[in-house]
């Protein structure tokens, strides 16, 4: 007798969950699960924004270092970024920058982790970022066209502390960042199935801007300079002279 009814007992501890138990634990775990991701999926933004802005303020860095050490010459909208570490108009160098860091598909010196993993290695050394095109007193050394209006010397500028220098890229059709940014540029939207146009995707749909001065601000596209090209060309954000 007492032998039965410890092996009742036991066999009703050792039995299996039932079906209406195991439903039950499911829905808990979808629940905590739908809970816990989107503050994951916020997390991992806000840590792609922080990285991305490090490096753009270390692009920004290597960029007046250029400057400092060419007695204030404002960069070319080409060679800034042209791979090669020897080349005389390039920023790489300052930045650590190796060669052998072309056609790889890891992060560069010049990769935003959000975009990069969007849009994915390019042969432009998984570049990401533009360079204001008002920064920059040439193209391919050629001073000429919309390159009359811009600064020769950063000592031209009114207010170089607001004007902006690098910010995530526009993207285009190859997927590299277009090497220079402008009024225009900017207006491109995204195109999620394409993954083209003007990278305004981190935490809050804002795109990361370093100044001339180091600091970073991240912005919505409604709040770079509006209006129409002359008014927003004058505006110091893009570099107006003295």
């Amino acid at each position: 007798m007492t032998h039965s009814f410890h092996w009742r007992r036991k066999a009703r501890n050792c039995r299996g969950w039932s079906l209406v138990e195991m439903m039950v634990t499911v829905i808990i775990l979808i629940v905590l699960a739908a809970l816990i991701l989107p503050a994951l999926q916020s997390a991992k933004m806000v840590r792609d924004q922080m990285v991305c802005s490090a490096r753009l303020r270390n692009v920004a860095m290597a960029g007046s270092s250029w400057i400092i050490d060419h007695d204030g010459a404002m960069l070319d909208a080409m060679y800034w970024r042209f791979p090669n570490e020897t080349h005389s108009g390039s920023i790489l160098p300052y930045l650590g920058y190796k060669d052998s860091q072309l056609n790889t598909r890891l992060a560069t010196p010049l990769s935003c982790p959000s975009s990069l993993r969007e849009v994915g290695p390019n042969p432009d050394w998984n570049r990401c970022y533009s360079i204001s095109i008002y920064a920059c007193m040439s193209e391919t050394g050629v001073r000429s066209g919309v390159f009359e209006r811009h600064a020769s010397k950063i000592q031209q500028l009114t207010h170089p502390s607001q004007m902006a220098f690098f910010m995530d890229g526009n993207f285009l059709s190859t997927g590299s960042a277009e090497r220079k940014a402008s009024t225009s540029t900017i207006t491109f939207p995204w195109n999620q199935q394409a993954k083209t146009g003007f990278y305004a995707r981190h935490r809050g749909n804002r795109a990361n801007v370093v100044f001339l001065d180091g600091h970073v601000q991240a912005m919505t596209v409604e709040e770079f300079p509006q209006g129409n090209p002359t008014e927003q060309r004058l505006d110091p954000f893009w570099g107006s002279l003295q």
